[in-house]
């Protein structure tokens, strides 16, 4: 009798820690976390007229990351500088040149 009750009491115990019992719980536990972000498709902004040979850089090894937006942005002086931005940073999908730099948001 006191191995059947102390095994029951085991069992109520430790049966919350084995994880969700609801099936609709185990596949949104498996989904990536990455909310809020922007993918390519979505990209858009005033940089467009003033940055050139724009692309994406999105490497497959990491996993839940969406990648970067890479440009030459015309700097106010003249010339032209580098820049990337991580499209994760810009909920908003919105991008514009500062001065040289991919910034999130218009400016």
């Amino acid at each position: 009798m006191r191995v059947a009750v102390l095994f029951s009491l085991v069992v109520v115990l430790l049966l919350p820690a084995c994880g969700p019992t609801n099936k609709s719980e185990s596949a949104d536990a498996l989904q990536p976390k990455v909310a809020n972000t922007c993918t390519p498709s979505q990209v858009r902004g005033s940089y467009a007229d003033s940055c050139y040979d724009c692309g994406f850089d999105v490497p497959e090894e990491r996993v839940n990351y969406i990648g970067t937006l890479y440009c030459a942005c015309r700097q106010r002086g003249g010339g032209a500088h580098g820049t990337r931005i991580d499209l994760q940073s810009c909920p908003s999908c919105v991008f514009s040149n500062d001065n040289g730099h991919l910034v999130c948001g218009e400016i």
